[in-house]
């Protein structure tokens, strides 16, 4: 005789997405039973302090260009406002958006500060991203993948 299933206990496997910067998602079990509540576990990954994450996400944002298109005169620039409370080095990059990069600049940004890129000649005409980083050994070693791109275009106008 096979014995009777008189409760059903579920364990699931959920995917458990970290707001921590260079952490994987972790999979973590839930036990759940018609008896009781869910429980979690907590499973610790390795990860950059939060904090730091979020200097370089309120630097991105508050970053401005000087403009979208520029002609050939124009310099490129990347300004961050008069009254921005905090500060942080970070890296700029041009790069097409299939990936070559043109330019890579380590930056401080401060209140007023403005990250001079270049004279838009230098660039061959088409559209490019500035991209904002953190710096390559954050980025690339302490994996560190905090980013914002910012679309703008070089005009062959000499205008």
């Amino acid at each position: 005789m096979y014995p009777v299933i008189t409760r059903v206990s579920i364990i699931a496997l959920c995917l458990v997405g970290l707001a921590v910067s260079g952490c994987m998602p972790a999979v973590v079990p839930v036990a759940k039973t018609d008896a009781q509540p869910v429980q979690r576990l907590v499973a610790s990954t390795p990860a950059q302090p939060p904090g730091r994450r979020q200097v370089l996400e309120a630097l991105f944002t508050a970053a401005v260009v000087s403009q979208e298109v520029y002609a050939r005169h124009d310099t490129l620039s990347v300004r961050w406002p008069d009254d921005l409370p905090i500060s942080g080095e970070l890296n700029i990059r041009i790069q097409k958006p299939d990936g070559r990069i043109y330019l890579e600049r380590h930056f401080l940004a401060t209140a007023a500060a403005e990250a001079g890129l270049g004279k838009a000649y230098q660039l061959p005409p088409g559209e490019y991203d500035v991209v904002l980083m953190p710096t390559p050994s954050e980025y690339y070693i302490g994996g560190l993948r905090v980013t914002r791109r910012i679309r703008v275009w070089v005009s062959s106008d000499p205008q």
